[in-house]
């Protein structure tokens, strides 16, 4: 489902004063009774090797803001910098593919396909247009069977006890099975 919003945290907070049962709380959120606990567990006791996990009372606006910051902590630094900004825009002003950069750089420290990200996101100060197959990607064929397979209505209408005599005595060519056998 997601994570709490800010309204759940309330009801929470509501029903923790009023006493009521944690299972109760859940039903009434449409929750699993341990994604309430946690929840209780997480933001209403200190956290760290000190606490003595002394129970301070559950606050809805507290437990909003340490998730938020649980959540900010837990993402990944962007590579992103203004240092690595002027490199790469330095040489893709020079004509070299994303690809070149990325190999023939030490100092460059992302992947080619962050490289097109961020140009096509305009986080960099450079065109598509301006790249060597100005911005066009690699058409990627779909594979296609040479035979096209009949509905499985068709199936269902024709019977193989529904085929004509000639057929079961195989004496002309085409009613052999390995006659319509499609090599690969």
């Amino acid at each position: 489902m997601g994570h709490l919003t800010a309204e759940e945290r309330g009801v929470i907070e509501y029903a923790l004063e009023k006493g009521t049962a944690i299972s109760t709380i859940a039903l009434e959120l449409n929750r699993h009774p341990s994604t309430i606990y946690r929840e209780i567990r997480r933001n209403s006791m200190k956290q760290g090797k000190q606490a003595l996990y002394s129970a301070y009372p559950y606050r809805a606006q507290n437990a909003g803001n340490l998730a938020k910051i649980r959540r900010k902590r837990s993402r990944k630094p962007s590579k992103y910098t203004p240092r690595i900004e002027a490199l790469i825009t330095t040489y893709l002003d020079k004509k070299w593919s994303p690809e070149q950069i990325v190999n023939g750089l030490p100092r460059v420290n992302v992947s080619v396909k962050t490289i097109y990200n961020w140009i096509y996101s305009r986080l960099l100060d450079f065109s598509p247009k301006h790249l060597r197959r100005r911005g066009k990607t690699k058409r990627k064929y779909s594979r296609v069977s040479l035979v096209d397979r009949p509905d499985k209505e068709w199936f269902l209408t024709h019977s193989i006890d529904l085929r004509p005599e000639e057929v079961n005595n195989r004496s002309l060519f085409g009613h052999w099975e390995a006659d319509s056998v499609v090599s690969g």
